[in-house]
């Protein structure tokens, strides 16, 4: 083989060993950017957990004081036929 054609090869051949160096780097970089997106799935996830557990909790809090509320109504309602009756 010509020295002209030894060099054109190991030209090629360093292009070669470029690119594959820049594709590994970008790689890298890709897989780092994945991870801290899907720890921040997570993350996001978690929270939304606690928000829909907190929500849960509140309306069933919300039904219990409907429930007291209700009962106080009925009661007040007991109170004013009883003085109603009593002013009589």
């Amino acid at each position: 083989m010509s020295e002209e054609r030894v060099g054109k090869v190991e030209r090629r051949v360093k292009t070669i060993e470029d690119a594959i160096i820049l594709l590994t780097v970008l790689t890298d970089s890709h897989n780092d950017r994945l991870e801290s997106l899907l720890k921040d799935d997570e993350n996001l996830n978690a929270k939304v957990s606690v928000l829909i557990d907190a929500q849960i909790s509140s309306e069933d809090r919300i039904q219990s004081i409907n429930k007291a509320l209700d009962k106080l109504t009925e009661l007040v309602k007991v109170s004013h036929q009883r003085l109603d009756i009593l002013e009589k």
